[in-house]
């Protein structure tokens, strides 16, 4: 089966790069190594001889296994610390994060979203992270690092992330150009994705949409029109008309049990949805990176990174950084086997899908840290749904433009009708 010049601009260019990875997956980038040893130790100037109580802080039971693996592991190099480990429900996390973080004794240190680090800074709740030496591009991935920054200060450490991707049937996929397809197959669709949650449809216009600048910290800096913002637009229109996805019949859950059942063979997904399709009996799974739109319209899916963040409250900041550090680092080759989660630190990954996945988080843009952004999301989910019906265009995302010129604006400098790109 002849792939179509929209499935090939959309999925060619990835597929190549994910042959050519997997014909060199052998040659692997060696990456700064912990100078520490591999129990985690404090540091040297606590009293050893004093008892220290830290207390941690979680909304998502998911890390309960790997946070309660790390504090053993801590307890054990330093006898005469004790971590306490609570869980918060969700609903109430952060109303009761921000209440009791300022409180003497109540959170050392918590983890927390990228989009609540405004918040929590504002708060008073999030001290610098000092270790640069370690939490950098050698490390980790820009965007981990962009997560974790706030007014040009890193504020966090990065723990694990979830970002939007390519899955695809391996059994169906040769090479760029071609499908193999066997009589009698089930198959009923080549793509299909949910066009209805902005986490999986951002990508295809994600590059265009400035906002927030890197570190999604500044309402000042609100996207234009420009002409590839228009160009990407237009591109996941066609893509959708070719594949005549309806977004009224297809959500995450469709495209979850159509591939699992392999009746499509590509979908955009996020580590849930792999994990799930990854133990399917017989399903032999593929991920690459978010495509680009085609060789010129590039693509930026959006992610989510939790972070470990430290609050200056604490008696024992020495102490709290070493364990954060232990985390986010030393201990993050078994954040995934433990938690399910992948690790925001570049490691090896016994299953290189893990890689691909990495590939679309490096290239992804943080979730934006600004108070009160989830206009902006529900705005342009509004707009992605009104491209994908068809009653949609360009004007559309300048009405969204508008609207954040107006209300997150207050100093009026901008010039709100120079905004499209000649």
């Amino acid at each position: 089966m002849r792939l179509g010049s929209v499935l090939k601009r959309f999925i060619g260019a990835v597929m190549c790069g994910a042959l050519v990875m997997a014909g060199i997956s052998g040659c692997r980038i060696q990456y700064v190594e912990d100078e520490t040893a591999s129990e985690e130790t404090a540091a040297g100037s606590m009293e050893e001889d004093r008892q220290v109580d830290i207390n941690l802080w979680y909304s998502d039971e998911i890390y309960s296994d790997y946070l309660s693996m790390c504090a053993a592991q801590y307890e054990n190099a330093n006898r005469n610390v004790h971590i306490n480990i609570e869980y918060i429900p969700e609903t109430d996390y952060m109303s009761t994060l921000t209440q009791e973080a300022v409180k003497p004794g109540k959170v050392d240190l918590y983890l927390v979203d990228n989009d609540n680090l405004e918040q929590v800074k504002l708060a008073g709740i999030a001290s610098e992270n000092r270790l640069t030496d370690i939490y950098n591009v050698y490390n980790y991935s820009q965007t981990a690092l962009n997560a974790c920054t706030y007014n040009d200060k890193l504020i966090a450490y990065p723990l694990s992330y979830d970002t939007s991707f390519l899955i695809y049937n391996r059994d169906y996929v040769q090479d760029a150009e071609n499908l193999e397809v066997p009589a009698g197959s089930s198959i009923s669709s080549v793509f299909t994705c949910d066009l209805k949650d902005i986490f999986y449809n951002y990508g295809y216009l994600g590059a265009y949409l400035d906002i927030g600048g890197k570190a999604g910290d500044d309402k000042t800096n609100i996207f234009n029109i420009t002409t590839d913002l228009t160009k990407a637009a237009e591109l996941y229109k066609q893509l959708i008309e070719y594949f005549y996805i309806d977004i009224n019949s297809v959500d995450y859950y469709s495209c979850i049990n159509d591939f699992e059942q392999g009746s499509i063979v590509f979908t955009i997904g996020d580590v849930q949805m792999y994990q799930r399709a990854k133990v399917q009996d017989g399903l032999n799974v593929g991920v690459a990176a978010f495509p680009d739109m085609s060789e010129e319209v590039k693509s930026a899916p959006l992610s989510v990174t939790t972070v470990v963040a430290v609050n200056p409250f604490s008696d024992d900041i020495a102490v709290v950084e070493s364990f954060a550090k232990l985390l986010t680092y030393t201990g993050a080759g078994k954040l995934y086997e433990t938690a399910g989660v992948p690790s925001c630190r570049r490691i090896d990954n016994e299953d290189e899908n893990l890689d691909r996945i990495y590939e679309s988080y490096d290239k992804s843009v943080p979730k934006l840290k600004l108070m009160y952004s989830d206009e902006f999301y529900a705005l342009l989910e509004i707009t992605m749904h009104q491209l994908a019906e068809g009653t949609g265009d360009v004007q559309s995302l300048s009405n969204v433009r508008d609207y954040l010129y107006k209300n997150w604006q207050s100093d009026g400098e901008t010039d709100i009708e120079s905004g499209s790109e000649e």
